[in-house]
Protein backbone atom coordinates (compact mmCIF):
# COMPACT_ATOMS: atom_id res chain seq x y z
CA UNK A 1 0.00 0.00 0.00
CA UNK A 2 3.04 1.71 1.18
CA UNK A 3 4.04 2.03 -3.33
CA UNK A 4 1.02 4.14 -4.08
CA UNK A 5 1.58 6.59 -1.53
CA UNK A 6 5.28 7.01 -2.22
CA UNK A 7 4.57 7.59 -6.31
CA UNK A 8 1.91 10.54 -5.38
CA UNK A 9 4.59 12.28 -3.00
CA UNK A 10 7.20 11.54 -5.61
CA UNK A 11 4.88 13.74 -8.81
CA UNK A 12 4.04 16.06 -5.30
CA UNK A 13 8.05 16.72 -5.44
CA UNK A 14 8.41 16.82 -8.96
CA UNK A 15 5.56 20.24 -9.02
CA UNK A 16 7.18 21.65 -6.07
CA UNK A 17 10.75 21.38 -7.87
CA UNK A 18 9.40 22.26 -11.29
CA UNK A 19 6.86 25.35 -10.13
CA UNK A 20 9.88 26.49 -7.72
CA UNK A 21 12.57 26.04 -10.69
CA UNK A 22 10.73 27.47 -13.24
CA UNK A 23 8.21 30.06 -11.65
CA UNK A 24 9.86 31.44 -9.10
CA UNK A 25 12.95 32.80 -11.40
CA UNK A 26 10.57 34.17 -13.72
CA UNK A 27 8.51 36.26 -11.07
CA UNK A 28 11.78 37.87 -9.72
CA UNK A 29 12.79 38.63 -13.75
CA UNK A 30 8.84 40.33 -14.36
CA UNK A 31 9.56 42.13 -10.82
CA UNK A 32 12.46 44.01 -11.65
CA UNK A 33 10.98 44.59 -15.26
CA UNK A 34 8.29 45.88 -13.89
CA UNK A 35 10.66 48.13 -12.06
CA UNK A 36 12.68 49.17 -15.05
CA UNK A 37 9.34 49.98 -16.91
CA UNK A 38 7.83 52.36 -14.96
CA UNK A 39 11.63 53.69 -13.54
CA UNK A 40 10.66 53.07 -10.05
CA UNK A 41 10.41 50.63 -7.43
CA UNK A 42 6.89 51.63 -6.29
CA UNK A 43 4.44 49.48 -8.32
CA UNK A 44 7.13 46.48 -7.69
CA UNK A 45 7.13 46.97 -4.37
CA UNK A 46 2.81 47.20 -4.81
CA UNK A 47 3.22 43.93 -6.59
CA UNK A 48 5.23 42.67 -3.47
CA UNK A 49 2.81 43.51 -1.35
CA UNK A 50 -0.13 41.43 -3.41
CA UNK A 51 -1.88 38.87 -1.61
CA UNK A 52 -1.14 35.93 -4.10
CA UNK A 53 2.61 37.09 -4.04
CA UNK A 54 3.10 36.50 -0.43
CA UNK A 55 0.41 33.90 -0.83
CA UNK A 56 3.03 32.48 -3.36
CA UNK A 57 6.17 33.03 -1.13
CA UNK A 58 4.59 31.05 1.74
CA UNK A 59 3.54 28.40 0.76
CA UNK A 60 6.73 28.01 -1.41
CA UNK A 61 8.40 27.48 2.16
CA UNK A 62 6.25 25.02 3.26
CA UNK A 63 5.65 22.65 0.50
CA UNK A 64 10.02 22.50 0.66
CA UNK A 65 9.62 21.95 4.28
CA UNK A 66 7.13 19.51 3.46
CA UNK A 67 8.97 17.68 1.33
CA UNK A 68 12.14 16.71 3.83
CA UNK A 69 9.78 16.24 6.97
CA UNK A 70 6.93 14.29 5.19
CA UNK A 71 8.99 11.48 4.50
CA UNK A 72 10.15 10.60 7.42
CA UNK A 73 6.83 11.23 9.49
CA UNK A 74 5.56 8.70 6.81
CA UNK A 75 8.25 6.02 7.84
CA UNK A 76 8.15 6.87 11.07
CA UNK A 77 4.54 6.44 11.57
CA UNK A 78 4.27 3.53 8.53
CA UNK A 79 -0.16 3.53 8.86
CA UNK A 80 -2.39 4.05 6.11
CA UNK A 81 -4.51 7.03 8.09
CA UNK A 82 -1.18 8.98 8.31
CA UNK A 83 -0.22 8.29 4.93
CA UNK A 84 -2.81 9.27 3.41
CA UNK A 85 -3.40 12.08 4.94
CA UNK A 86 0.08 13.43 4.91
CA UNK A 87 -0.05 13.01 1.18
CA UNK A 88 -3.38 14.79 1.14
CA UNK A 89 -1.81 17.78 2.77
CA UNK A 90 1.27 17.99 0.30
CA UNK A 91 -1.51 17.36 -2.67
CA UNK A 92 -3.59 20.06 -1.50
CA UNK A 93 -0.44 22.53 -1.12
CA UNK A 94 0.94 22.17 -4.48
CA UNK A 95 -2.45 22.54 -6.33
CA UNK A 96 -3.05 25.65 -3.96
CA UNK A 97 0.17 26.65 -5.27
CA UNK A 98 -0.45 25.88 -8.53
CA UNK A 99 -3.62 28.00 -8.82
CA UNK A 100 -2.06 30.85 -7.03
CA UNK A 101 1.04 30.77 -9.47
CA UNK A 102 -1.43 31.40 -12.22
CA UNK A 103 -2.93 34.27 -10.04
CA UNK A 104 0.38 35.42 -9.97
CA UNK A 105 0.86 35.59 -14.09
CA UNK A 106 -2.48 37.04 -14.36
CA UNK A 107 -0.98 39.81 -12.06
CA UNK A 108 2.23 40.11 -13.75
CA UNK A 109 0.51 40.69 -17.24
CA UNK A 110 -1.83 43.24 -15.23
CA UNK A 111 1.28 45.06 -14.15
CA UNK A 112 3.23 44.89 -17.43
CA UNK A 113 -0.19 46.53 -19.18
CA UNK A 114 -0.17 50.19 -18.01
CA UNK A 115 -4.13 50.48 -19.19
CA UNK A 116 -4.71 47.66 -17.64
CA UNK A 117 -2.84 48.48 -14.38
CA UNK A 118 -4.33 52.01 -15.11
CA UNK A 119 -7.98 50.20 -14.53
CA UNK A 120 -6.87 48.25 -11.73
CA UNK A 121 -5.43 50.88 -9.19
CA UNK A 122 -8.75 53.30 -10.47
CA UNK A 123 -10.92 50.38 -9.00
CA UNK A 124 -8.99 49.02 -5.80
CA UNK A 125 -6.35 51.65 -4.60
CA UNK A 126 -7.37 54.54 -1.83
CA UNK A 127 -7.18 58.07 -3.04
CA UNK A 128 -3.38 58.78 -1.25
CA UNK A 129 -2.14 55.39 -2.92
CA UNK A 130 -3.99 56.36 -6.23
CA UNK A 131 -2.69 60.00 -6.85
CA UNK A 132 1.16 58.44 -6.45
CA UNK A 133 0.27 55.38 -8.95
CA UNK A 134 -0.91 57.70 -11.49
CA UNK A 135 1.84 60.66 -11.10
CA UNK A 136 4.03 57.60 -12.07
CA UNK A 137 1.87 56.58 -15.01
CA UNK A 138 1.58 60.18 -16.07
CA UNK A 139 5.67 60.23 -16.08
CA UNK A 140 5.25 56.93 -17.95
CA UNK A 141 2.73 57.51 -20.44
CA UNK A 142 4.42 61.12 -20.92
CA UNK A 143 7.58 59.86 -21.86
CA UNK A 144 5.92 57.33 -24.51
CA UNK A 145 3.79 58.63 -27.54
CA UNK A 146 1.83 55.45 -28.17
CA UNK A 147 0.68 55.78 -24.66
CA UNK A 148 -1.24 59.32 -24.95
CA UNK A 149 -4.76 57.91 -24.48
CA UNK A 150 -3.17 56.36 -21.25
CA UNK A 151 -1.60 59.86 -20.50
CA UNK A 152 -5.05 61.38 -21.05
CA UNK A 153 -6.72 59.42 -19.11
CA UNK A 154 -4.24 59.63 -16.12
CA UNK A 155 -4.22 63.15 -15.98
CA UNK A 156 -8.33 63.09 -16.13
CA UNK A 157 -8.36 60.60 -13.19
CA UNK A 158 -5.92 62.40 -11.74
CA UNK A 159 -7.52 65.75 -11.79
CA UNK A 160 -11.08 63.96 -10.64
CA UNK A 161 -9.16 62.33 -7.51
CA UNK A 162 -7.79 66.36 -6.93
CA UNK A 163 -11.29 67.79 -7.07
CA UNK A 164 -12.54 65.21 -5.06
CA UNK A 165 -10.02 65.96 -1.95
CA UNK A 166 -10.48 69.65 -2.20
CA UNK A 167 -14.24 68.91 -2.01
CA UNK A 168 -13.62 66.93 1.19
CA UNK A 169 -11.38 69.41 3.31
CA UNK A 170 -13.67 71.92 2.13
CA UNK A 171 -16.53 70.21 3.72
CA UNK A 172 -14.18 70.04 6.72
CA UNK A 173 -13.89 73.20 6.67
CA UNK A 174 -17.01 74.30 6.70
CA UNK A 175 -18.13 71.63 9.59
CA UNK A 176 -15.57 72.70 11.98
CA UNK A 177 -16.68 76.40 11.28
CA UNK A 178 -20.34 75.36 11.72
CA UNK A 179 -18.96 73.58 15.30
CA UNK A 180 -17.11 76.68 16.31
CA UNK A 181 -19.50 79.29 15.54
CA UNK A 182 -22.55 76.70 18.18
CA UNK A 183 -20.16 78.00 20.86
Amino acid sequence: MLEGYIELFELCIAMVTALLGLAYPLFIDKINQISDKYKTRRISEKFKNETAYCCFNILIVVCIVELFVFPIIIIAYDTDYCNQLLITIQGICVFTLSIIMVRLYHLIQTYNDPFRFFNRIRINETSENLIADLQILIRYASNNEAEMDLYNDAMQELSTQILNFQEEQLLIYQQQNSNNEEY
